[in-house]
C-alpha cells in the first residue's frame, strides 16, 4: 500500500568498472570513511543524549537540539519539492557509496533501486548477503560506513559550491552602470 519501487541491475557493470580502480586508493578512501563515520556516530549519540536530557529536564523548546521537519508547519509547502529532491539525491549518493565500497571489497551487487514509501523517497542497494557475511568485520565496516561518508563528501562539495556561487555568477551581473 502506497509503496512504489524501481529495481535494476543495469548499473552493476558501472559499479564493477569502479572495482577495477586502484584497490589501495579505494581502501584508503573507505578507511577514512570508517573514521569519519565512527566519529559522526559518536557525535550523534552525544546529541541524542543531550536532546533526551533537555526533554526530561523540561528545558525551553527554543533551545531544542533536534527539530522534526513537518511540511506546512516548519517547512513551507513551497519548499517541499526541494526537500523531496534533496532526500532523493542524498539517498542515491548514500547507496552508491555502499555499492562502491562493496565492489572494492569484492561483494557481489545484485541490483540498485529507488522507492517511494507514502511520501518518503529513498534508495537501496541489494548486496549478496552470503558474500557480505564471510568477509572480515573491517571490510564490512568499510561497506557500512561508505554511505555516510559519501553523504559527508556530498555535503562538503555542495557547501563549497554554495561559497563559490557568487564568483561563478559574477560574469552574468553588472554593477555600477
Amino acid at each position: 500500500f502506497a509503496n512504489l519501487r524501481c529495481y535494476t541491475s543495469r548499473f552493476n557493470n558501472l559499479f564493477k568498472l569502479w572495482g577495477k580502480f586502484s584497490r589501495t586508493l579505494a581502501r584508503l578512501w573507505f578507511n577514512i570513511g570508517v573514521i569519519v563515520g565512527l566519529l559522526l556516530m559518536l557525535t550523534s549519540v552525544v546529541i541524542l543524549i543531550y536532546a533526551l536530557y533537555q526533554e526530561l529536564a523540561g528545558d525551553s523548546k527554543e533551545d531544542q537540539v533536534l527539530t522534526p521537519i513537518m511540511p506546512g508547519v516548519n517547512l513551507p509547502w513551497s519548499e517541499v519539492l526541494y526537500y523531496f529532491l534533496t532526500l532523493v539525491v542524498c539517498g542515491i549518493v548514500h547507496e552508491v557509496g555502499h555499492a562502491l565500497a562493496a565492489v572494492t571489497e569484492q561483494v557481489r551487487i545484485n541490483g540498485f533501486g529507488v522507492f517511494l514509501l507514502f511520501i518518503y523517497p529513498g534508495a537501496f542497494v541489494d548486496l549478496h548477503s552470503d558474500h557480505l557475511t564471510v568477509i572480515s568485520p573491517k571490510r564490512q565496516l568499510r561497506i557500512y560506513c561508505a554511505g555516510v561518508w559519501h553523504n559527508v563528501i556530498l555535503s562538503l562539495c555542495m557547501f563549497l559550491f554554495l561559497l563559490s556561487l557568487p564568483y561563478l555568477l559574477l560574469p552574468f551581473y553588472t554593477s555600477g552602470h
